[in-house]
């Protein structure tokens, strides 16, 4: 059962509430505790109390936070391109291996006994 003062409003009250929340982290506010989060981690890892994985995840955080309205907008405008937009080269051609040639076939190549034509053993 929805409450009369949700309906009264249009569900107003709730997108209101998104968007301040939204400034909230967005805006000044949330700026100013980054920068100081990051002020401080650095200042820890100087002194040696806090390990570089640690600190890395909290500026990975603070990336994630400002970049995500950036990031959204570039994954919607990529997955909205129709697929005629997309250049399409022409296919592959399959492979076809090469025929060997045919060699003639001698086991004892390569072998250290010298070779004697027969000119040279009526010598």
């Amino acid at each position: 059962m929805v409450s009369a003062t949700y309906e009264a409003s249009g569900g107003q009250s709730l997108c209101d509430a998104v968007d301040w929340l939204k400034g909230l982290a967005l805006g000044s506010a949330g700026i100013t505790i980054a920068v100081l989060a990051i002020a401080s981690i650095g200042l820890m890892m100087l002194s040696g109390y806090l390990p570089v994985r640690r600190s890395g995840r909290t500026i990975l955080g603070c990336f994630i936070l400002f970049s995500a309205g950036t990031i959204a907008n570039g994954l919607v405008s990529a997955s909205a391109l129709a697929p005629s937009d997309v250049p399409v080269s022409a296919p592959v051609p399959a492979y076809e291996p090469a025929e060997p040639k045919p060699v003639s076939y001698d086991p004892y190549e390569g072998a250290a006994a010298p070779v004697r034509h027969q000119h040279d053993l009526l010598e």
